[in-house]
């Protein structure tokens, strides 16, 4: 069963296809599972799986086998953003179609630092997935991040949220925009 499993498992994998699995791969995966969950072993299915992340930080080089490792590997934000990585890396190869947006919640975003949020950003732009977040913050450092701003009132409803503009990014695009028009006369 589990060889018959694998076999069109990796049939379709070699195929390329960016459609679904066949239908056969489904029905097999439920049979295996239930064999492995009626199996009377002691491990569980999540026990057949292993992941083993290996990074460095500050010079130091860490391996993370088990969800406590994670959390105590760092600070609550690397663990935060290796997360991050290891679902879009499977979001990803449950959906291969790199033009499919993909919308994922996000929460705890303040948990990151500033850099680490924009460097969040720029991977989930890589993968063409979007964030969507609902949080109390309207720190614009983290809000910049986001193409819409919305903000929820009890009695008024969904009301869009304007930030002032920065004055050092206004000052610039002045200056370039001067500069552009002074290109053009000479």
């Amino acid at each position: 069963m589990l060889k018959e499993f694998y076999h069109l498992w990796q049939k379709w994998k070699k195929s390329g296809s960016s459609d679904l699995p066949p239908k056969e791969i489904d029905s097999q995966m439920i049979r295996v599972s239930d064999i492995l969950n009626q199996s009377h072993t002691s491990k569980n299915i999540e026990a057949v799986f292993d992941l083993e992340i290996s990074l460095r930080e500050n010079g130091r080089q860490v391996s993370v086998t088990r969800n406590a490792d994670l959390e105590n590997v760092s600070s609550t934000g690397l663990s935060y953003l290796i997360l991050c990585s290891i679902f879009a890396g499977i979001t990803r190869m449950l959906c291969r179609d790199n033009h499919v947006k993909i919308h994922w919640p996000v929460d705890e975003l303040g948990t990151l630092a500033a850099e680490n949020i924009a460097k969040l950003f720029i991977m989930l732009d890589q993968y063409n997935i979007v964030m969507v977040g609902g949080f109390p913050s309207t720190d614009p450092l983290l809000l910049q991040h986001f193409k819409e701003h919305h903000i929820i009132k009890k009695d008024v409803g969904i009301i869009d949220l304007v930030f002032e503009e920065d004055k050092l990014t206004a000052i610039m695009a002045k200056k370039m925009k001067q500069q552009g028009v002074a290109g053009v006369i000479q």
